[in-house]
This record gives structure tokens, sequence and C-alpha cells, in this order.
């Protein structure tokens, strides 16, 4: 890379930064229901097949209520079986992980836990290794600082009968961290097994029969779940996934994958069934009369809990922050074989939608997001104008690679040493 091209790199982040600053969020109007309603399907109705995917479902809360919900495209493409937001059931992927992390806080409320904590503290069956200083405390588990390398084999599986353990998994394959704990976002998969874990030898009790007792069946989510071994009444409900081979122009059906660690991915749902969960985040920890976390804890999901740089965007617990058009946003997204979902939160405007669609790809959703922001909060480009210069630049140029490096699997030899 050449250092004309580094420049050109550091100017357009240090604008973005700059241009993004939540400093400059603006008030915008609430969008009216039948507004948003004709957005949306001219939106949809457009892109869907632009970009090649077969099905969505989104639903759209604002002030405690459900303002829109729908579906577009197929659930399944042979059977031309429509997406229902209510009945058609998706896997979620990593939008599973703030399920994981909103249990993790119910202990922490309940005195069962102190997530300042060394996690050792309470594992009884072994111990993470750690060649840091630093523990890994429980708070970095659920805000992504834990530390640990991503995963990036055998994350999943075909048959069920090949599912181990948390125990198992986490004992065979959690190794030291490879960045020190708390000291900078390294996102993966190993930190919300093990928080899933913790709960499992906390109560005593499976992580998905937790996670049923706990949050499926206060909010009322009927149509969810993280046994991948479906329940009969859910199996019919279940959308076709699919991969969208270019050659051919044609929409192949996926298997059926089991995710080898639950609290990490293993989420089946309805775009109506999140909406009541996104609902009691946004509402101070309530959907209607019911709560599933105090007031406390749910600022704390909405609340930065770490940022490399008060200036830079950073995670709550669950959820990782995204300014644009002058707005505090908070993503939590999911990406699995034949699936793309994503949680956008709005939280100073107390709205919010899940978004899912049932083949991979980013495209539409990003797309999908900026068009929202520019229709419903629009901002005026020339509010803010940065003048930086090459010399200011300069200290930026050098060699760059991830933060989170592999240390402990193959995936080491890909590593972009300078």
């Amino acid at each position: 890379m050449s250092k004309k091209t580094i420049k050109v790199i550091m100017l357009i982040l240090i604008l973005n930064i700059l241009f993004n600053n939540p400093v400059l969020a603006m008030n915008a109007a609430t969008p009216a229901a039948e507004k948003l309603a004709e957005f949306t399907d001219n939106f949809f109705r457009e892109k869907l097949a632009r970009h090649n995917v077969p099905g969505v479902a989104i639903v759209i809360v604002k002030d405690g209520k459900i303002i829109f919900s729908k579906g577009y495209g197929y659930a399944n493409i042979e059977t031309k079986r429509p997406v229902d937001p209510k009945e058609s059931i998706f896997r979620a992927a990593s939008v599973s992980k703030i399920f994981t992390i909103v249990g993790t806080l119910q202990l922490a409320e309940q005195g069962l836990i102190d997530i300042d904590e060394d996690v050792n503290r309470y594992i009884t069956s072994f111990k993470v290794e750690n060649c840091y200083e630093e523990p890994v405390r429980i708070r970095h588990l659920l805000t992504h600082t834990d530390g640990f390398e991503t995963r990036d084999l055998a994350t999943f599986i075909k048959e069920p009968k090949e599912l181990e353990t948390l125990e198992e998994i986490l004992k065979k394959n959690l190794k030291s961290p490879v960045q020190k704990p708390g000291s900078m976002i390294t996102y993966g998969g190993y930190g919300t097994a093990l928080a899933g874990y913790l709960i499992t030898q906390i109560q005593n009790v499976p992580f998905e029969e937790y996670i049923e007792e706990n949050i499926f069946k206060p909010l009322n989510m009927e149509n969810s779940t993280f046994n991948q071994n479906l329940p009969n009444h859910l199996k019919d409900k279940v959308v076709t996934t699919y991969n969208y081979e270019e050659n051919e122009a044609k929409f192949t059906p996926t298997e059926f994958l089991f995710v080898r660690t639950p609290p990490t991915g293993a989420l089946s749902t309805t775009a109506e069934d999140m909406g009541r969960f996104l609902i009691a985040l946004l509402n101070n920890g309530k959907f209607k009369d019911i709560r599933i976390i105090n007031e406390s804890t749910a600022e704390m999901i909405l609340n930065r809990q770490y940022s490399t740089h008060p200036y830079l965007p950073g995670v709550t617990y669950g959820f990782m922050e995204h300014f644009s058009n002058g707005q505090r946003g908070l993503v939590r997204d999911g990406s699995g074989v034949g699936v793309r979902s994503q949680i956008f939160l709005l939280p100073e405007h107390n709205l919010g939608y899940f978004y899912v669609q049932n083949t991979r790809g980013d495209e539409l959703i990003e797309e999908f997001n900026k068009a929202f922001l520019d229709e419903f909060f629009p901002r005026d480009n020339d509010i803010f104008t940065a003048v930086t210069s090459a010399a200011d630049l300069k200290k930026y140029e050098g060699n760059y690679r991830p933060a989170q490096t592999p240390e402990h699997t193959l995936v080491k030899m890909e590593k972009p040493w300078p």
C-alpha cells in the first residue's frame, strides 16, 4: 500500500469521525405510521430482487409499541410461502448474543455474580488460562473486550449427535487471551460462549432452558427458541435459507447447520417476537407491565461501556455504537449460513428495528439503514467543515493489522506480519 493511499484512507477515517460526532445529533420528528409504511414498502419492493434476497422480515418499534411489521418476498421459494412477521421463524445468528448478555446481567441483578470479578471465581470444572496480570472479568465478556481470539474453524456441524456441551467445548478450545483483557474490542464468540456457560453454572440448568424461562416466556415470545432440535410446533414455521449462485442466477437451499456454541448464535425467532424484546430494552427493561431487567441494567445496555477514544464509536453491554446523520445508533449484527440479521436502535428517540433475511449478504440492510436515516433523520451536509493537512496525516502512516490476531489455530498462517 502506497503512502498516498494510506493518507487518503486516514483522511476519510478522520473526516468520518468528525462528521459523525454524537455532539451533532439533531432532533427529528417521529416518522408517521403512514409515511413509514410507504417508505418501507417502496424500499423493499425495489431492492429485494436487485440484491438477490428471497425474503425479509422487519419490525419497527417506537415508544413502547410495535408501529410497523411486515414480511417481503418468500419464506420458501419452491412453495411460494410468503414471509410473515408473526409466524416466519428465522435463524438470527449473532443477534443471539444479546440474549446471552441480558441473561448474564439478570444474574448480576440478583447478586449471584459480580460483573467486575474474575470469571474464574465462578468456574468450577476448569479455569481460563491468562498470560496477563489483568484478569478476564465478566464485564469483559459482555463488551467484547475479553481479548480472546475469534473462532474461525468448526463453528457449525451437520448432525445434532455431534454437539458437545459448552463445558466440553470450552475446556478443549478456549485458550489464553491474545490481547490484554479490557484493552481493546476483539469481537468473537468465545467471550459470549463463556458467559452462557456461567449461566448454566450459576443456575444449574441448561442455557436454552434459562433463556426460555427468564426472557421468552415473560415476553410471550412463543415463536422463539435456542433449542436447535426445534419443537414440533415450530418446525413448520421455519423459513428456508438460500445461497445465491451468481453464475447460474439461481437460489440453492442451504442445510440446517447446528451452532456448536448456542449462546453465540443458536436463536430462532420471528420479527414480532423480537419487537417485544426491543421494546423491553428501550423501555427501561419493561414490555407493557412485564419487567425482564431493572432500569439500571437497561441503562448499561444502552450506554457506552468502553471505547478506545471518546470521539470513536464504542460498545455497550451487547451493542456496537454507530454514528450517522448526527444520530447515535446501537447495532447488533448477525450473519451465518443463509442468514443476515440486525438490531438497530436509536435510544434517544426510543426507536428501533429488527431486520432479518434468509440469505447472506450485507448490501440490503446497509442500504436500508442509510435510506431510513436519510428519510427520517436527514442532516444538513454543511453543518460541519473540517480541513486536515497532509502534515497532520503523516503521523498515521505505517503498517496496520487487525487487533484480534489468531494465535492458536491454522488461521494464524494468514496473519499479516509486517
